[in-house]
């Protein structure tokens, strides 16, 4: 946000940024040792894009139809996963009602967010979307934890905890500035 002068950065929202960052860490879980370099890879290639995005992409929204830019941009998701799957070898459909059931709503939740993702940005400074976007790991682990039944330990609920404080604060923090 700093580099194309959309806004500055001072030192408590660099300090927010640090502590979300390392909570995130802490309510991912200890077991670093599972972690694959390739998923690991996709995580910073896509951090960078959607760091891109929040930064640069805000100023060519204005007066833009947000939806149809969801509109072409899913399409072009589209393409690409239509390619991908022709080169790996095809699509597998869920097999059961649960797994429709789950598809439809993974489907419909991406959508949703999708959608309220680029009207938001066009709201929020780049460094207070970044740190929204934070919500996504915490919705991720709880839905871990009661839909699918992963064991989550009390230190991640704490680092859940602790990134929802910094969230709140971060929210009203730029509610007060006027951002």
């Amino acid at each position: 946000a700093a580099l194309p002068a959309r806004e500055r950065i001072n030192l408590g929202k660099a300090a927010l940024m640090l502590v979300v960052f390392g909570v995130l860490m802490l309510a991912i879980g200890r077991n670093w040792g599972a972690l694959d370099w390739r998923g690991v890879a996709f995580a910073l290639t896509a951090a960078l894009g959607i760091a891109g995005t929040l930064t640069w992409a805000p100023p060519f929204l204005e007066g833009v139809d947000t939806l149809a830019v969801n509109l072409w941009t899913n399409i072009w998701m589209l393409v690409a996963c239509a390619i991908y799957l022709a080169a790996a070898g095809g699509l597998g459909f869920p097999a059961t009602t649960q797994g429709w059931v789950g598809f439809g709503l993974a489907t419909l939740f991406y959508t949703g967010g999708y959608i309220l993702f680029f009207a938001g940005m066009k709201r929020l400074p780049p460094a207070e979307a970044a740190v929204m976007l934070n919500i996504e790991p915490i919705v991720s682990i709880t839905a871990a934890t009661f839909l699918l039944g992963e064991t989550t330990a009390a230190v991640q609920w704490l680092g859940v905890a602790i990134m929802l404080a910094a969230l709140c604060f971060s929210a009203l923090r730029g509610a007060k500035s006027g951002a």
